[in-house]
């Protein structure tokens, strides 16, 4: 029988040994985002080759992107130089900046006065983010319930490569079917999920670098009709720095910081409007309001449309004054049945 000091040896040596393959990993998974920028910028260059040496503004945008994410990347993989073997070759990326600057003047001339091209930030924390939800107790084989251990190895690969370059919800969805034999929905609960919990587990790692100016973090919710009612009565919710949001299968909901207000940091001018953006109901199209919580925005809309969000009979309880917001959502952000609700509420 082992003694507390020889378990406690070994958990240690366990640790350790996860903590090198989580390292490890890591390394592979930047390698292959960096070889898969490269063979972007090859393709960009034998675009270019044309007889009339003519190049399109989206060919130009997009090789402006892969080389400044290539950039971003082997600075990362530099900080690994322990675990990165030989040397980054950097000829592509030099061959396509030359034709960047080439082409710069006729970008700039096509493009409306002051747009630039914005890239997406890179943001190390949420590739890392992804890679330790292995560490996290329940491995994301078991979470994806009957597919095979190694196809979820691969699938939590192409997300954390997806992620280092910044993809979207859509063009991670692609890598998760060419994976492995899952439909679109699947794809999409798999990717909406995953990202989004990284990334606001990278938002945690970002305000813990600034405790002090950061008091705590705030849940906000998208402002449409797709937003579930449990998410919405949750909007504005506090959380504190080291406190996870509790969230369900593809929320959407993210974190913003709690700063001080201007005048406690010393600024006495003119202060910036606060708005946040929502979705028309009706055209779809985003529209800029001012600042206000989820449910003040839901109270402000028509009556129709409050009824098709949160359900005839749930919202009847709710506008009868039976339910009020806080009624509405369970653990995990669930929406409480409306059964549960009329016995709470002693409803008729």
């Amino acid at each position: 029988m082992l003694s507390n000091w020889e378990i406690a040896r070994k958990i240690q040596e366990d640790l350790k040994r996860a903590e090198a393959r989580v390292g490890k990993e890591a390394v592979r998974i930047y390698r292959r985002a960096y070889d898969e920028l490269e063979k972007d910028i090859t393709r960009f260059l034998a675009r270019i080759s044309r007889p009339d040496g003519t190049v399109g503004i989206d060919a130009v945008v997009a090789a402006d992107r892969a080389v400044s994410l290539r950039g971003q990347i082997e600075k990362v993989m530099s900080d690994m130089a322990g675990e990165v073997e030989g040397l980054l070759n950097r000829e592509v990326d030099k061959a396509a900046m030359r034709y960047l600057e080439k082409y710069a003047g006729s970008v700039e001339a096509v493009l409306p006065p002051g747009m630039a091209v914005q890239l997406n930030r890179f943001w190390p924390e949420v590739a890392t983010a992804i890679l330790n939800r292995r560490m996290d107790g329940v491995h994301f084989s078991e979470r994806l319930g009957a597919i095979a251990p190694e196809v979820a190895e691969e699938m939590l690969g192409q997300l954390t490569i997806g992620a280092i370059r910044g993809e979207g919800i859509h063009p991670l969805m692609v890598r998760l079917q060419r994976t492995a034999d899952i439909g679109r929905y699947r794809a999409e609960m798999i990717a909406r999920t995953e990202i989004i919990r990284a990334h606001n587990a990278a938002c945690d790692w970002t305000y813990a670098q600034y405790e002090g100016l950061v008091q705590a973090k705030r849940r906000l919710v998208t402002l449409d009709t797709r937003t579930c009612i449990a998410c919405l009565a949750q909007d504005g919710k506090l959380y504190r720095l080291d406190e996870p949001m509790d969230d369900h299968v593809m929320g959407r909901c993210t974190f913003t910081a709690v700063l001080p207000e201007w005048g406690e940091l010393g600024y006495d001018g003119e202060v910036p409007a606060h708005v946040r953006r929502a979705r028309d109901p009706y055209t779809q199209r985003n529209k800029l309001l001012d600042f206000m919580d989820g449910r003040t925005w839901f109270e402000g809309l028509p009556a129709e449309v409050q009824m098709r969000m949160m359900g005839p009979s749930r919202w009847e309880l709710w506008r009868r004054g039976y339910l009020g917001w806080d009624d509405l959502y369970g653990p995990g952000s669930s929406i409480v049945p409306v059964r549960n609700l009329k016995n709470v509420v002693g409803a008729p």
